[in-house]
C-alpha cells in the first residue's frame, strides 16, 4: 500500500464520484465496496462541537486508591461489572463496576503469566480476559469473577501484536506490528481459541518493521477497520483482504508537501455507527538542530479535530471536542478513548480534575450544575488519589 492511495483513484474519481448532501463527502465503488471520498478543500470550520453532541450518561467513577493498586500510565476496559486498567509494561488491576479494587491479576516479567509488552481484549459474555505478549508464543486467559488463571492458548503466529480483539464468533483476531518477527508477515491473522487459523491478510515484504501510536485495528461497532501507519487510506477487512473504506483528499501537492511546511496527514481516533472521529494534522514549521551524533528535527503542527455525524450528514472541523459535562471551555484536559461496547470515556488524574474544579467554582458565569456535579465528585478525591474516570454513551 503506498502512500496517498488517492492520487492514483483520482481517474476513478472525477468519473465515478457522487456527491451525497455535504459536498465534502462523496462516494466511489472499488470492487463493489462503497468508499468515502472526504475532500479537504471543501471543509468549512464550524462552532466548537461539545461532548455532550455526541454521547450521553455521563457519571464520575473514582478509582480505589491504596498502596496494591496505584495507577499511572495505562488504557481502560470498561463494563458494566469490571473495569480493566492495563499497563502494558508494569501491571494489570481489575476493579469492580464502581471503581473499587478487587485484585492485581498479573504483572510485568519473564516468568509464566508475566508480560514484558501486554495487549488484551476482553470477552466480556464469559468474564475471560486474554493477554498477547510478544516474548509468548501463546495467549494468557484469566478468570475475571475470582482472578483464577485459565491456561495457555496457542498462538498461531509469534511475534510484538499491537492490538488482539475478541469477536461476537469467539475468535480472536489480531493485528501484527508489520515486519516484526513470524506475526508481521501479515496485516491481519484471525484464530480461534484452540489456536487453528481462521484466515490471514499478508502484509508486503518489508525492511525493518512498522509500528503505530495507538492502534492499527479498530472495532466500529459492526466491522474491523485497519488503519495503516503515515497513510491517508482506513481499510476496512473484508474476508481475506483490506478494502479501502475512507480516503482522504488533501490535494495533489501534498505529496510533495510530505514532511515540509503546508503538508497534511490524518489521524484516527474512533468511528461508531453514527460517528467517525479523528484529527488532521498540518505541518506548520520544521526545525533541525545539530547534536553530537548529527541532527535531529523537530515538526510543529497545527491540529484540526474532525467530527462526522453520519446520521445528520454534519461535519465539525475544529481544534477541540470541548468536554462540557465539567464545564470545558476553551480545551480538554485528555484524550477521548471508544471502546467496543459503545462507552466513551476520559481518565483524567486526580490533581488535574480538582485544579480544573477550583476554576470553574471560582468562575460566574460558569453553569450551576456542573458546579455542583465537581463540588460532590471533590468530597470523593484528593490529589493523591488514582485517576477518575468520567463514562458516557455513544448517542446512536
Amino acid at each position: 500500500m503506498k502512500k496517498n492511495l488517492l492520487l492514483l483513484l483520482l481517474p476513478i474519481l472525477i468519473c465515478n464520484c457522487s456527491k451525497p448532501e455535504n459536498s465534502a463527502i462523496s462516494k466511489i465503488d472499488i470492487r463493489g465496496h462503497e468508499v468515502n471520498i472526504l475532500h479537504y478543500s471543501e471543509l468549512d470550520g464550524t462552532n466548537s462541537i461539545k461532548l455532550s453532541d455526541i454521547a450521553t450518561d455521563f457519571h464520575f467513577i473514582p478509582l480505589e486508591t491504596n498502596k496494591d493498586c496505584m495507577i499511572g500510565y495505562a488504557y481502560y476496559h470498561i463494563y458494566d461489572k469490571y473495569i480493566i486498567v492495563v499497563n502494558p509494561y508494569e501491571k494489570i488491576l481489575l476493579f469492580n463496576g464502581k471503581g473499587e479494587f478487587l485484585r492485581k491479576l498479573c504483572i510485568a516479567g519473564k516468568g509464566p503469566r508475566e508480560f514484558q509488552n501486554a495487549v488484551t481484549t476482553v470477552d466480556e459474555e464469559n468474564d475471560v480476559l486474554y493477554i498477547g505478549d510478544e516474548s509468548k508464543s501463546y495467549f494468557m486467559s484469566w478468570d475475571l469473577t475470582n482472578g483464577n488463571y485459565l491456561g495457555d492458548i496457542p498462538r498461531v503466529y509469534s511475534g510484538r501484536l499491537k492490538n488482539i480483539i475478541f469477536t461476537e464468533d469467539n475468535t480472536l483476531i489480531c493485528a501484527p506490528c508489520v515486519g516484526n518477527g513470524e506475526a508481521g508477515k501479515y496485516y491481519i491473522f484471525e484464530q480461534d481459541t484452540k489456536g487453528d487459523l481462521i484466515r490471514e491478510i499478508k502484509a508486503p515484504e518489508q525492511k525493518g518493521w512498522a509500528d503505530s501510536n495507538d492502534k492499527l485495528l479498530y472495532f466500529s461497532g459492526s466491522s474491523y477497520n485497519y488503519i495503516p501507519i503515515n497513510i491517508d487510506t482506513i481499510y476496512r477487512v473484508y474476508g481475506s483482504e483490506l478494502i479501502p473504506y475512507w480516503m482522504f483528499d488533501f490535494g495533489r501537492e501534498n505529496e510533495q508537501l510530505a514532511g515540509k511546511p503546508g503538508g497534511r496527514s490524518f489521524d484516527y481516533e474512533f468511528e461508531s455507527d453514527r460517528f467517525f472521529v479523528g484529527n488532521i494534522f498540518t505541518i506548520s514549521k520544521v526545525e533541525t538542530n545539530a547534536t553530537e551524533g548529527g541532527s535531529s528535527t523537530r515538526t510543529s503542527h497545527k491540529v484540526e479535530h474532525l467530527t462526522i455525524d453520519k446520521k445528520t450528514n454534519q461535519i465539525y472541523l475544529n481544534d477541540k471536542l470541548r468536554n462540557d459535562f465539567i464545564g470545558e471551555k476553551e480545551s480538554y484536559l485528555s484524550l477521548l478513548k471508544v471502546l467496543p461496547n459503545n462507552s466513551i470515556y476520559q481518565a483524567i488524574n486526580a490533581i488535574s480534575l480538582i485544579e480544573h474544579a477550583e476554576k470553574v467554582e471560582a468562575d460566574p458565569d460558569a453553569n450551576l450544575e456542573v458546579k455542583l456535579r465537581l463540588k460532590k465528585l471533590l468530597t470523593q478525591i484528593d490529589i493523591e488519589d488514582n485517576p477518575v474516570l468520567i463514562v458516557g454513551e455513544l448517542k446512536k
